[in-house]
């Protein structure tokens, strides 16, 4: 599926603002910040890719898939991971 614009007031996906968004359907290994496999990547107001696994108040997974972490973040207001990617990288 081809990226589509999506048009519309500043709103928050993930604790991520987006306006105006590029959204596309994830595609294998993408990640929404919560640790699930996204169904939809956006791109946020800062240029970043966000996965978006479509589950409203979905917890992250412990322990942190991003940083290994075991509990919550609370470093900042939307407790994503400041490790967050949307595709993890394998480990050799």
């Amino acid at each position: 599926m081809a990226p589509e614009r999506v048009s519309g007031a500043f709103m928050a996906v993930n604790g991520k603002v987006v306006s105006g968004m590029m959204k596309r359907q994830a595609e294998p290994g993408e990640l929404c910040t919560c640790g699930l496999s996204a169904l939809w990547v956006v791109e946020t107001v800062d240029g970043d890719l966000t996965g978006v696994c479509g589950i409203p108040g979905m917890r992250p997974i412990v322990p942190c898939v991003f940083c290994g972490l075991e509990g919550r973040h609370t470093e900042t207001w939307n407790a994503v991971c400041p490790e967050y990617r949307l595709v993890i990288e394998e480990r050799g």
